[in-house]
């Protein structure tokens, strides 16, 4: 009687959850496809709702990413669907113990490139004879001197490896300079090339390889890639072909903040005031006019230029000037203050917080309460673990840069470099080209919101302050 009745107990807690999922799942199919009902979605396959509701969540997805579609296949409870699942999550030393099939989907070029030379051997075996192309990048990233075979490839080949591989194989085996017939070869294909060039020019450690680039013709080539044929040859002190370039991507846009960035570097290797008097005219607020404003030392009405929240205003008993300008030119940069903010990656809210973060945080510190979830848009919910996310950053990393870095999960390392007129403006272009625009906007708005909480003229901050603060002593982030 008494296994009965535990019977019948769970059978009823189990109905009742199914329940609450159907009318979640129904509330769900209300939410215009995109981004938001995405994301809901995922959160609902994360509970432990029924394979029918997994396989009708499916037809709604608007656009799936890895997370999406693994929390799928583990709900589905579809065996091959579940398989490919596993696959495209599976450890490369799993993989190598699996099956043919298995290793194809779920070893992609960066793994690849991380493999010693008795995984390769062992790889080979299982893929040579069903997987030709796979084998045959194989043999690229497994050659004795893998940049003899990778010159030797058909143009998409040879893309196919050097775009994808790691950074560190890149600058091992990749660092040579390119002969004329595969320049040639590659050249042909402008849309890969330019993003050969992205990769290749913002790598320091590239430098053979990019010796052979920095007076290519670029005038079938973006504005990205003038751009940074320009500031490659800053680097080696070839003045007049970096104003070659410069004046060639001028062409190349309409965007006001590209416009800004290109008269801000011609200023900087010229000194001609005309570029200082473009930026100081320029109808768009940003890193680079404001940089100009800064030189001039223009006066500028704080008042009208900036969003004041009170949440964040209600935290200045709590937390000095640092904090408040951090949590304001963070919202700013990453949010434009939208609470319901989603991003393609899932983060969410005005700072754009990671999910998984959040509830880390929570479960560590027993923040959720029983029976009622996290609203991940509400801001006074994403401030607390704003506040608790940068309050332990802030334990290694004192500077605002530094700070919003470490805030998105990136690590970085800041090489040791002499401040000088043109750095660390140079290494802030290449280091940062993931995130670039959002981390230089970040500290305009952080030195903007910083002296606008200051009263004493003494106590103000520029540009230069964080500039100087960051070189002396370098923080050095882990790879």
């Amino acid at each position: 009687m008494r296994y009965i009745l535990l019977f019948c107990f769970f059978l009823i807690v189990s109905n009742a959850d199914d329940n609450s999922f159907s009318k979640e799942f129904e509330d769900i199919k209300l939410i215009q496809k995109g981004i938001k009902r995405d994301f809901y979605i995922n959160e609902l396959l994360k509970k432990d709702v029924s394979s029918e509701i997994a396989y009708e969540s499916l037809s709604l997805i608007d656009n799936m990413n890895n997370e999406l579609f693994f929390n799928f296949a583990k709900k589905y409870n579809h065996d091959e669907t579940f398989a490919v699942a596993q696959c495209m999550n599976m450890s490369v030393k799993d993989l190598i113990n699996t099956y043919a099939d298995c290793i194809v989907l779920g070893l992609d070029t960066k793994k690849l490139s991380r493999l010693s030379a008795i995984e390769f051997d062992l790889i080979k075996q299982k893929v040579n004879n069903k997987y030709p192309d796979f084998s045959n990048k194989l043999k690229v990233v497994s050659a004795a001197i893998p940049f003899t075979k990778l010159i030797t490839q058909k143009k998409d080949d040879f893309y196919d490896i050097f775009l994808n591989v790691n950074k560190e194989f890149r600058q091992k085996y990749f660092n040579y300079k390119l002969p004329k017939r595969s320049f040639e070869k590659i050249f042909i294909d402008k849309e890969k090339f330019n993003q050969f060039l992205n990769i290749s020019l913002t790598d320091s450690k590239l430098d053979n390889l990019n010796s052979s680039l920095l007076e290519i013709d670029d005038k079938e080539l973006n504005f990205t890639s003038s751009f940074l044929l320009g500031l490659s040859n800053i680097k080696i002190n070839n003045f007049n072909q970096a104003f070659i370039y410069f004046n060639n991507a001028l062409l190349k846009t309409s965007s006001q903040y590209q416009i800004d960035k290109i008269n801000f570097w011609l200023y900087k290797i010229t000194k001609d005031e005309t570029y200082l008097n473009n930026l100081l005219n320029s109808n768009e607020l940003n890193f680079y006019s404001y940089n100009a404003i800064e030189i001039v030392k223009k006066d500028i009405d704080l008042g009208t230029l900036l969003t004041k929240i009170e949440n964040i205003d209600s935290l200045r008993k709590e937390y000095d000037t640092n904090r408040i300008a951090l949590l304001y030119s963070l919202a700013k940069t990453k949010s434009n203050f939208d609470l319901n903010m989603i991003s393609r990656d899932f983060n969410v809210g005005i700072f754009q917080l990671k999910v998984d973060l959040i509830d880390s945080i929570s479960n560590l510190l027993n923040l959720e309460k029983e029976n009622e979830k996290i609203d991940y848009f509400n801001i006074d919910e994403n401030l607390k673990f704003a506040n608790i996310h940068i309050s332990n950053i802030e334990n290694r990393y004192k500077n605002p840069l530094l700070v919003s870095i470490v805030f998105d999960g990136v690590k970085i390392n800041f090489e040791k470099i002499e401040l000088n007129t043109l750095e660390p403006y140079i290494s802030l272009e290449l280091l940062l080209k993931d995130n670039l625009e959002e981390k230089k906007n970040f500290l305009m708005y952080y030195v903007l919101y910083y002296n606008s909480l200051t009263k004493k003229s003494k106590d103000k901050i520029s540009l230069q302050s964080i500039f100087e603060n960051l070189m002396k002593p370098i923080h050095k982030l882990d790879e």
